[in-house]
């Protein structure tokens, strides 16, 4: 499986240690950007771990039905486990998230579709829009294994004023 690999690191840099984090027993300083950081590190622990990794978001989802971000990143990783067709077979439905990019994020990978629409749809935004759709775009073509697009709207997001001050600081950006 080439999943995530292709567009993120295999080891996100981590200030604290070189290990993939204990989940369970974190004990982390409260600065501000642990916990887009910390989002981070999850996901670069899942890499490889698809499995593990949609039980958790369906758990997440399970507790907050309305976390669309959570159902995407279920997809994610079930389609590296079953494709995208089984993958879409199994989307997690949730309720109507209030942020525009979102709801067609959501859509683009529920339904299929053009995510460079998505990406055009919000390339005047401002604020996280913007970061949002690339990122999703990104992601996207991610789950379709076309790892050139995926980095390059990827690595967009992160170029985003938004992305500039939320991603971590990745050998792509």
């Amino acid at each position: 499986a080439e999943g995530a690999v292709a567009v993120l690191p295999r080891q996100v840099h981590n200030p604290m240690s070189n290990q993939a984090p204990d989940i369970c027993n974190c004990n982390y300083p409260t600065h501000r950007w642990v916990s887009v950081f910390f989002h981070f590190r999850t996901l670069a622990y899942y890499i490889y771990r698809f499995e593990d990794a949609a039980e958790q978001f369906r758990l997440d989802v399970a507790a907050n039905p309305n976390d669309t971000e959570e159902s995407i990143w279920c997809f994610l990783s079930e389609a590296q486990l079953y494709g995208v067709d089984g993958a879409r077979n199994r989307f997690l439905e949730v309720g109507l998230d209030r942020r525009p990019v979102m709801r067609e994020a959501y859509a683009l990978f529920k339904d299929g579709g053009d995510p460079e629409k998505l990406a055009s749809n919000f390339s005047s935004s401002s604020g996280g829009e913007l970061f949002y759709a690339s990122l999703y775009a990104g992601l996207y073509y991610e789950s379709q294994k076309d790892a050139d697009l995926a980095k390059s709207h990827i690595v967009a997001a992160c170029k985003t004023p938004y992305g500039s001050r939320s991603c971590f600081h990745s050998p792509y950006t």
